[in-house]
């Protein structure tokens, strides 16, 4: 008999007894899983099977998995210090967020400056091998990134189906060290700036506000114009994204609302607008995503940002990181939000007020940025 002595503690999410489990109030026998581990213990051929605390984690696994939810994942400790030292810091690898849709493994973007952009790896693109060795229907994000990851200066081929072109081909990747710059600013010409903000991480609220001071403050490079990059950029933290957005628009303007199961909570912004004038042109694509498409869309809405580009990735949920007494955690969907017209963009995107394609060919040939260039043309007129 299967009794659950330990286990995961979400308080409201589930509770349970030895004969089911209550999730969200739903009653879930247990009489299968008891069936089988009796079954597995009475006929597997052999006494080699894993350990219990692995095979913990397996049927916890499963359990976030019926959810059918992409974002939502359980981390084991291991698997957790991996996540924390993507978001956090600084790792060998090839530089791209991966998600899992259904079976298949997708790049939600190519991290700035990382190996993997300047090797041509684009936002949706599905990986379908590594190396040469095809993935089953049964990988998960965690096996993709254990595949990819390897010691600095090692070679990784990537076989990538992409979907716009209908096209597989295969992408040459040199593993090198990620640093993870949330923040890129450079001073252009007649009053503009180029911002590239890359991730929304604890600190980039605080850089932002850092540079539109100094900025304001330059005589010699004043701020008139603002050109602000989102591309590829996966997100991060919703309240930096508020901050940032408080940048411009006025007191209490609705930023982004988000609604969980106790209803709607609108987030506003702080008052504090020193860019409420400066004209701004928003660059988004494929692999922009969560809070850059929270400050893409309130931009746009509030000032009538003109947003240039391509469709944004469209994920309009929130995600909260659980942690559990024996290292790992869960990051699980608790809410949708929605942009300040109301709208859900979840599995939709932004469309852009004019589209413009990224040109490979040129940046990969010539280094020449085709979107950017196309950004500098409407903002300077």
């Amino acid at each position: 008999c299967v009794t659950f002595t330990g286990g995961l503690y979400i308080g409201k999410y589930y509770s349970y007894n030895e004969a089911s489990i209550s999730l969200l109030g739903k009653e879930i026998p247990m009489e299968s899983l008891e069936l089988m581990v009796e079954t597995i213990e009475d006929n597997f051929y052999t006494h080699d099977i894993p350990e219990a605390k692995d095979m913990e984690y397996s049927l916890v696994g499963g359990l976030v998995d019926a959810l059918g939810d992409p974002h939502t994942s359980f981390f084991p400790p291991q698997e957790l210090e991996d996540f924390e030292v993507a978001v956090n810091g600084e790792f060998f690898g090839i530089g791209a967020e991966l998600s899992q849709e259904g079976d298949r493994i997708m790049v939600v973007a190519p991290l700035v400056n990382s190996p993997a952009e300047k090797a041509g790896l684009m936002a949706k693109d599905q990986i379908i091998a590594v190396d040469g060795e095809d993935f089953d229907m049964e990988v998960t994000v965690s096996d993709a990134v254990e595949q990819i990851r390897g010691p600095q200066g090692e070679k990784v081929v990537l076989t990538v189906y992409r979907e716009q072109d209908n096209l597989i081909t295969d992408i040459e990747i040199i593993r090198d060290r990620i640093l993870l710059d949330s923040l890129i600013t450079e001073y252009q010409d007649n009053g503009v700036y180029y911002v590239r903000i890359t991730q929304f991480d604890s600190d980039t609220a605080y850089e932002f506000s850092q540079f539109t001071q100094n900025a304001l403050a330059n005589t010699e490079e004043p701020l008139e114009k603002l050109i602000l990059d989102l591309r590829n950029n996966p997100g991060g933290y919703m309240d930096a994204a508020v901050s940032i957005a408080s940048e411009f628009l006025p007191l209490a303007g609705v930023v982004v609302t988000r609604r969980d199961q106790t209803g709607d909570v609108s987030l506003y912004a702080h008052g504090n607008n020193p860019l409420a004038d400066t004209p701004v042109v928003l660059l988004i694509n494929e692999g922009s995503a969560s809070a850059s498409e929270i400050l893409a869309g309130a931009l746009s809405y509030h000032m009538g940002a003109q947003v240039l580009g391509q469709t944004s990735y469209g994920k309009g949920s929130v995600q909260e990181l659980i942690p559990f007494n024996d290292g790992g955690s869960l990051k699980i969907t608790v809410a949708d939000w929605l942009l300040p017209d109301g709208s859900n963009i979840n599995g939709t995107g932004i469309v852009p007020d004019i589209e413009v394609e990224f040109d490979i060919d040129a940046f990969l040939e010539k280094g020449t940025d085709t979107q950017l260039e196309k950004a500098m043309e409407i903002i300077q007129e």
